[in-house]
């Protein structure tokens, strides 16, 4: 599978989490959304139909066999968080996805970078690999996003962060999940 199928195919699954899943950005704990985790799962949930059945999408699946493959700034150890492979068969071949995942410039201290991201491209012997950072933040009370990715292939030294949908599109997107949440809260009971 091509570079461009994938980063549709990852482009319509997001946008399912952001419209379909939006109080997941909304509901906001200690000063951040959701956790890396359960979004990441969601994406995987959006990705999965996506793909041709062969292939296997695991969230936080220690494919290597490793006890881990990346550490957070404590120095605790991670597995990757979404990646698209084969299970139990090694090489390049069978892997052909890793995802990692940022919401808020605070989780980037949680583990995972673009060097981190770049490694296990490398080292896990991934076709492809993306850094994908949400860019969730909460200004004045309103939930925003800015989503953007890099892509690693294999042995490219260098990557840049770069929008994953236009302005007009990502405006538009935010427009319909807020739409969306709206329609589905209940209404208050008057009794």
């Amino acid at each position: 599978m091509n570079r461009t199928s994938l980063q549709q195919r990852i482009r319509i699954a997001l946008r399912q989490v952001i419209v379909d899943e939006w109080s997941l950005f909304t509901s906001w704990t200690s000063g951040r959304p959701v956790s890396e985790r359960t979004i990441c799962t969601h994406l995987g949930w959006y990705l999965r139909p996506q793909l041709p059945r062969e292939w296997d999408v695991d969230c936080e699946y220690n494919r290597n066999g490793l006890a881990a493959v990346k550490a957070d700034a404590a120095g605790h150890q991670h597995p990757a968080d979404l990646i698209v492979h084969h299970r139990g068969l090694p090489g390049r071949g069978h892997n052909l996805l890793l995802v990692e995942l940022k919401v808020t410039a605070a989780s980037e201290n949680r583990g995972g970078s673009l060097q981190t991201t770049r490694d296990l491209v490398r080292d896990l012997q991934y076709q492809d690999g993306v850094y994908l950072h949400l860019n969730a933040a909460r200004p004045r009370g309103t939930t925003t996003l800015d989503p953007k990715w890099a892509w690693f292939p294999r042995n490219r030294p260098e990557v840049a962060l770069a929008p994953v949908y236009s302005p007009g599109t990502l405006d538009a997107i935010l427009r319909e999940a807020r739409r969306t949440l709206d329609a589905r809260r209940p209404a208050a009971r008057m009794d």
